[in-house]
């Protein structure tokens, strides 16, 4: 799953990997994404903005992630597949949690800039809302949780918005970070350190 979310680029340069244009005035560096918060989305070659979080029953809180294997036929998501409402969030990588509680950072070192799958959908307010697409965990994320995003690098993404297939996944790092990440209101860079006295490249490989 993905609980939370980094991007640290600018409106511009999400833009350009994307081959997509905005109407958005800027976006700020965030290091911790968080949950219902109002995120970059890109819906064909636009880059909008949507809720992060799936519209349920008022008592019960947002979906966040969706399952890549059946959503179609989940009457929740059916709708938004059939439509086509595909989107990609930006994202400069991922945290995923071990069964301990051990926050880790998922990313490519040699793609500075990655998008998330995602379908979207609208509330009653007519809010833009959106899920992050999930799939089995590649083997060497797998023992810190055995779900992940569905990852693409930005030259990927027609694949997913225009014909929902799946991407090639990017080779992707993952190292235990600081538990600062445990709470949304933290938000900096050092987020993304490495976890004090942790090996160095103890997890990684190509995906």
């Amino acid at each position: 799953m993905c609980g939370r979310y980094v991007l640290t680029q600018n409106l511009a340069e999400i833009c350009a990997a994307f081959l997509a244009t905005s109407g958005l005035s800027g976006i700020a560096p965030h290091y911790n994404i968080a949950p219902e918060s109002k995120q970059v989305i890109v819906v064909r070659d636009r880059v909008g903005e949507g809720v992060w979080g799936w519209p349920v029953a008022p008592t019960y809180s947002p979906v966040i992630n969706i399952r890549s294997e059946g959503m179609a036929e989940k009457p929740m998501f059916a709708r938004s597949v059939e439509m086509g409402r595909r989107c990609v969030i930006p994202a400069s990588g991922f945290y995923e949690w071990d069964n301990d509680g051990q926050p880790f950072y998922v990313h490519a070192p040699d793609a500075p800039l990655l998008g998330l799958c995602g379908l979207w959908t609208k509330d009653e307010d007519d809010m833009v809302r959106f899920g992050i697409v999930t799939r089995a965990a590649l083997p060497h994320l797998a023992p810190v949780h055995p779900r992940m995003p569905a990852v693409l690098r930005p030259g990927g993404a027609k694949t997913w918005l225009e014909q929902g297939q799946l991407p090639e996944m990017p080779g992707l790092e993952i190292y235990p970070v600081g538990k600062g990440v445990n709470s949304a209101t933290n938000d900096n860079a050092a987020l993304l350190d490495p976890m004090a006295g942790a090996p160095q490249g103890n997890l990684f490989m190509a995906g």
